[in-house]
């Protein structure tokens, strides 16, 4: 039986627009070795810090000893470590466009992401605002009283202030909000209980790192995390993992991601300062959230550099530059596609006509990526 151990850095709960801590990193330990507590506080003690005190790793990055201390620790432990970092406007960028469309278009979801139209929605509303005078935060406020009003007031009230016009595709993405308002604002409740953290990114990470560290082995897990109330709310959720030795991978969208894995019990709740390989984990995730925070100092970027191999930028949620990511002829079509749902047309007439686009685009990329496949081969045989 496997042991990891998770803890976090950056955790701001359902506030992803918290200026102080504007990413936010999930890490897993997995303690592979009999000697590990030994080799740890052997590790201490050579930096004069007391074995019996636990040390955070936000503090031991402000100083040359604790740097040197993180570094040696990622050196020793980092080959059994998997980590997320996440853009915390970003996804919440993210995860607006599955507030807005998937309530609405959830049985016809795949022409979305099939041509990754919700990446194209979630960049360009990070860029616009992120590169513009206008705030992404007064976007983000405003789309959550929106739904915490249950869309009982237009949208529009929210938005006038941030300076949206009407060849930006955020303007037809507030009047599709709008249009179906009571849809959209009735299927979240962020004061039920059910729905407190959707917003947090703390349980995502998890499941996401355990299909990471199973790795399709059906080899069972225990599953050790530091005290959460995210992760306590939601403890129901691992009981379809419970020895479970079916490994599953997702056909439904073609991203080839495991679904399922194999776990002893429901994650086990404990208190880092008792537990050392969670101290492991805090410090490790610590080091790292601070390289990505403060990315030009020497210390981010030797840990940058070693933490390399243990970075999952699969299920990492980064922001990208939206011309690097969509030729014209994509945002041209993306664009279409979200004046289309926010016409009047019926919905009948708007799937028909979203599906029509949508094939054209997956066309196209096929045959683009088949074009840059080609090219690069000649390319190879050329040189």
């Amino acid at each position: 039986m496997r042991k990891i151990y998770f803890d976090e850095a950056g955790n701001s709960g359902n506030n992803l627009l918290d200026k102080e801590q504007p990413l936010f990193c999930y890490l897993g330990f997995e303690d592979c070795d009999s000697n590990t507590i030994e080799d740890f506080y052997s590790l201490k003690r050579k930096y004069k810090y007391k074995t019996d005190l636990e040390v955070k790793g936000a503090s031991l990055s402000k100083n040359v000893t604790g740097q040197k201390f993180l570094i040696e620790l990622w050196e020793k432990f980092g080959t059994h470590v998997k980590f997320v970092m996440h853009d915390k406007k970003f996804a919440l960028a993210c995860k607006m466009f599955e507030y807005v469309f998937e309530p609405i278009f959830c049985d016809v979801n795949t022409l979305f992401y099939q041509i990754n139209f919700h990446k194209y929605i979630a960049i360009s509303m990070y860029n616009l605002f992120t590169n513009s005078n206008h705030s992404a935060e007064q976007l983000f406020t405003n789309f959550y009283a929106f739904i915490k009003n249950k869309g009982d007031k237009s949208l529009n009230k929210y938005v006038t202030s941030c300076g949206i016009v009407k060849t930006s595709p955020l303007f037809y993405f507030c009047e599709f909000c709008n249009q179906h308002k009571t849809e959209i604002a009735s299927d979240i409740d962020f004061t039920d209980k059910q729905d407190k953290y959707i917003l947090d990114l703390t349980l995502t990470s998890l499941y996401n790192l355990l299909g990471v560290f199973s790795h399709g082995s059906p080899e069972s897990m225990e599953v050790h995390c530091d005290n959460s109330k995210q992760i306590a709310n939601e403890k129901g959720f691992w009981k379809a993992f419970i020895n479970n030795t079916n490994i599953v991978y997702d056909t439904y969208f073609n991203s080839g991601a495991q679904l399922t894995f194999n776990i002893t019990q429901e994650p086990i709740l404990e208190d880092s300062k008792e537990i050392i390989q969670l101290q492991i984990s805090d410090l490790l995730a610590s080091s790292v959230y601070q390289a990505y925070l403060h990315p030009e100092t020497d210390f981010s970027k030797t840990i940058k550099k070693i933490s390399q191999t243990a970075y999952v930028e699969a299920y990492s949620v980064a922001p990208v530059e939206l011309e690097f990511t969509f030729d014209e002829f994509e945002i041209k079509q993306f664009n279409k596609i979200i004046k289309l749902l926010a016409s009047e047309n019926s919905k009948v007439k708007k799937i028909e006509k979203l599906a029509e686009i949508s094939s054209e685009v997956k066309y196209y990329q096929i045959i683009r990526s088949r074009y840059f496949i080609d090219f690069i081969k000649s390319f190879k045989l050329h040189k």
